[in-house]
Order: structure tokens, then sequence, then C-alpha cells
């Protein structure tokens, strides 16, 4: 499959179910995204389908279990969002450089019509979340056979 030029500037696929994720928002830039984006704005996902569940995996380095918070709103949107709190720098510290970044951060998906919303789990590991949402089992009887009665 050939990825097709897109009027946003980035990136997408024809056969794509989750098109209206805009590469973070600074699609039309003439500056390269690494570039325009500030590293706190957003993190990086992968998102994969299996034959049983979806995996979301979001690299959050530095971030505790109590820092991150996954919700679903509505059975609709899958919402992850974290918080850096900085340290406290006191009158007489003298800072040479101050890179890592504090603030909120955070990214929401789209659920997919075949997710069942009531499964989802999340594993925060060494910086790597893992949210996982299971699938409906498909049903691959698309002839009911009606019986006759008489």
């Amino acid at each position: 499959m050939s990825n097709a030029p897109s009027p946003y500037g980035c990136p997408t696929n024809a056969f794509d179910p989750y098109p209206y994720d805009f590469c973070g928002g600074y699609s039309n830039s003439k500056i390269p995204e690494k570039a325009a984006k500030p590293p706190h704005t957003f993190f990086s996902v992968d998102w994969v389908e299996t034959a049983t569940e979806h995996v979301v995996v979001a690299d959050i380095p530095g971030m505790d279990k109590e820092d991150v918070k996954v919700q679903m709103e509505d059975g609709k949107v899958l919402e992850i969002s974290c918080e850096r709190i900085g340290q406290m720098v006191g009158v007489t510290d003298k800072w040479h450089r101050q890179e890592r970044t504090t603030g909120r951060c955070s990214r929401r998906f789209p659920v997919p019509e075949n997710a069942v919303r009531e499964k989802v789990t999340a594993h925060l590991d060494k910086g790597v979340l893992t949210v996982t949402l299971a699938k409906k089992e498909e049903e691959n009887d698309k002839i009911k056979v009606v019986e006759i009665s008489g």
C-alpha cells in the first residue's frame, strides 16, 4: 500500500480508518515538524490493530503512573494525558541550562467501532505506556438460515 499525498501536508493512507490525526497540528507548516513543535507539546504514539485487540503504545519518558491519565470520553474518544511538574528553583541556585520542560500534554484518538469500550487496560513500564482495547468478536455468520414452519 502506498502513501497518498494529503491536503494537510503529511502522508496519509487512502484506506486509513483514522484520517483525522493531522500529524500533530503543524501539517501545513514549511518548517519540519520536529523543529515546529515544542518537545513537551506531544508525545510519540504507535497504534496497531491485531486480530483480537487495538494496542496504543506511547513514549512518555520520565513519567510516573501518578502523572499519567488515560480516560475514555463517552466511549468514543480515548485520551492520554500527562503532566510534568518542574523542580523548585531556589533563589541562590545558579542554573546553567534547563531543557527539560514542564507542563501538560495530551493526545486524543477516536475509538474504533469494533472496540469493546468496557475492556480497556493500561500499563506503564519504564516510560512506555501501553493501552489495550479488546476488539468485538466478528460475526462470521453473515447468512442466517431461517427455518420454515408448517
